[in-house]
């Protein structure tokens, strides 16, 4: 709890301040013993030194959760593509306890509603429950599990788009973790970009069938039926 548990100090003065810190993220009771002495001897019995103990007590306080080693490079989705991983190499620690809460994985700039998805796999990380959000486009992970066990959880998050012609717009995809602590239990929040590629798509040709006209007339290309000719793109 204490570096360096010996002090020497020498003054004139009749009055002085000591003082410690603490070593890092050092918690518990310390018992202080000071000793005061002049220079006057213990000749016919004089006291030249005093004693006095006392007890320190340092509380500890929470340390937030640590996210770190998320990719900088940008992930590149192309339309049509299944989910793509939000991360595979985002590393995550706390240094006072071994378990997480909850994260939040969101696309916090230029989200689509009607496009952007987040998934989570679960299948390797079964006490970890996850939520989408269409709304605000929010995975939440939540259930008290281990750290490595969340680490695994993001690592199992995915990206997809579902339109046919998908906003190009970069995105930015946030993460966030969370200890349950009562205080700052929350680390930073990580940010990484996403970029979506969009790909042409053909054409459609519908054309009836069973369409009858008259010798030397202009036909109408319509079936019996009333079906026409449809023509679309997707894009």
């Amino acid at each position: 709890l204490i570096p360096n548990p010996t002090v020497s100090y020498v003054s004139p003065s009749a009055t002085g301040t000591l003082s410690f810190t603490p070593a890092t993220d050092g918690e518990g009771a310390a018992v202080i013993r000071v000793v005061v002495t002049d220079d006057g001897g213990v000749e016919n019995g004089g006291v030249n030194a005093v004693t006095n103990v006392f007890i320190v007590t340092v509380s500890g306080v929470n340390d937030a959760p640590v996210l770190s080693n998320l990719e900088t490079t940008p992930l590149n989705y192309t339309e049509n593509s299944p989910s793509a991983v939000i991360t595979g190499t985002v590393l995550l620690s706390d240094l006072d306890t071994a378990t997480l809460t909850g994260a939040t994985i969101r696309i916090s700039s230029q989200y689509v509603a009607t496009e952007d998805v987040l998934s989570f796999d679960s299948s390797t990380t079964p006490g970890i429950v996850g939520t989408f959000n269409p709304a605000n486009g929010t995975m939440t992970l939540s259930g008290g599990d281990s750290v490595a066990h969340y680490q695994t959880a993001l690592r199992n998050v995915g990206y997809r788009n579902t339109s046919d012609h998908p906003s190009t717009a970069p995105r930015t995809v946030s993460l966030q973790i969370s200890d349950g602590a009562g205080a700052n239990p929350l680390s930073h929040v990580a940010t990484r970009p996403i970029l979506v590629e969009a790909v042409n798509d053909a054409p459609t040709l519908s054309v009836p069938v069973g369409v009858t006209g008259w010798e030397d007339g202009l036909i109408p290309v319509r079936a019996a039926g009333g079906e026409t000719v449809v023509v679309s793109d997707p894009d």
